[in-house]
């Protein structure tokens, strides 16, 4: 093999490689680098060849578009992840589309249609495709070329033009929230300018007009804060809320917090119950762990002064909020990825598990915070 063919080869290769591992806009913060030092090169190229001949055979790539008319019907299709805080961030660029005249409807797993199943810019909702096959779409929206999106774009739209936000782009960390705006902004010509998309870049959720949440008829005592206890994995759950509770009830600089509210899933029971078996001299602790459904516990985090909890969906669902939030993470979480200045996140970065961050630095935090705005 000469030289030439050689050159050829590289450059034919690197073609799959910036596709899978470079994002193509400014203001997106991702670590490419980082993955291709741990990933070879021939499984990044194997996942590329596998979803490119999936589209071929599907008689796709005619089909594929770059840019998406303003005033079309688009079908969405989000099955990609599904958990709650990667679809709030993946999907987050849609409300770039609020005002428009794109009507947009959403074609996702059933675990995440309560999710957006009120939202203000999707019309309508969907979990089964043979639902949506007797609509007339004018295009359909995938979010990457993953297996499943590829199989249902064959399987019930196979004749449909088509755009994708991330297309083959796999592997790498990236900051999600700003990826899906700038990707937004890309496919349906929005013109906006990076600085911009970085001012407005944060994770979406509806704003409901009832967002007051009622428990037994009565409205949470205000002010408070709202904590999330409780987390999926270990290395992401904070287990010294006790601590930080019983600092806060004993600091003359935090007597104005007399009211904290509890949120999360069942994971978090144990650390609620513990928390609330606890006598404090001034703190009135509400648990309300297990018992809301994710956007009963936005309204809560939307009423709340301040909410602190650990790298999860609830951390992501009060960056929907206007409620200043500290959010804790493992080191093997980079916090600018997963924050955006919109969020008006406090980011806490530990230097192992979340656990490690110390008790009385996160009060320090919350005495910062309660400074600045009572300045």
């Amino acid at each position: 093999m000469n030289k030439l063919t050689l050159l050829s080869l590289r450059k034919l290769l690197k073609i799959p490689i910036e596709q899978t591992t470079q994002i193509p806009y400014e203001g997106v913060h991702f670590e490419a680098q980082r993955f291709l030092d741990a990933e070879p090169y021939f499984k990044i190229l194997k996942r590329f060849v596998h979803r490119w001949l999936r589209l071929s055979l599907g008689g796709q790539h005619s089909l594929r578009t770059s840019k998406l008319p303003d005033n079309a019907r688009i079908l969405w299709i989000y099955n990609e992840k599904l958990n709650f805080g990667d679809a709030i961030m993946d999907l987050s660029g849609r409300a770039l589309l609020k005002n428009s005249n794109v009507q947009v409807d959403l074609l996702t797993h059933p675990k995440l249609a309560a999710l957006f199943g009120e939202d203000d810019i999707f019309q309508n909702v969907f979990t089964d495709p043979t639902v949506c096959k007797s609509i007339e779409y004018d295009f359909i929206l995938l979010s990457e070329f993953n297996y499943k999106s590829i199989k249902t774009k064959i399987k019930y739209f196979k004749k449909l033009p088509f755009a994708c936000l991330y297309g083959y782009f796999i592997g790498p960390d990236r900051n999600q929230i700003e990826f899906s705006f700038a990707a937004i902004n890309d496919i349906f010509k929005l013109n906006l300018s990076p600085n911009l998309l970085t001012n407005v870049a944060k994770p979406y959720l509806h704003n409901h007009s009832n967002s007051e949440f009622i428990k037994n008829d009565q409205v949470l005592d205000r002010p408070y804060i709202t904590i999330c206890t409780g987390g999926i994995d270990a290395n992401r759950t904070y287990n010294h809320w006790l601590k930080v509770l019983q600092i806060i009830d004993t600091s003359r600089e935090l007597n104005l917090i007399n009211h904290v509210v509890l949120l999360g899933s069942d994971n978090g029971l144990i650390t609620a119950q513990k928390i609330q078996t606890t006598e404090f001299k001034q703190l009135k602790i509400t648990s309300l762990v297990n018992q809301l459904s994710i956007l009963n516990n936005r309204a809560v985090i939307a009423g709340s002064e301040l909410y602190i909890g650990a790298d999860g969906g609830l951390m992501h669902v009060a960056h929907t909020t206007q409620t200043p939030t500290i959010s804790l993470f493992s080191a093997q979480e980079r916090p600018y990825l997963r924050l955006t200045p919109a969020c008006h996140s406090t980011g806490v970065q530990s230097c192992g598990d979340v656990s490690l961050i110390k008790a009385d630095h996160l009060t320090d935090l919350i005495k910062e915070h309660f400074y600045k705005i009572n300045a």
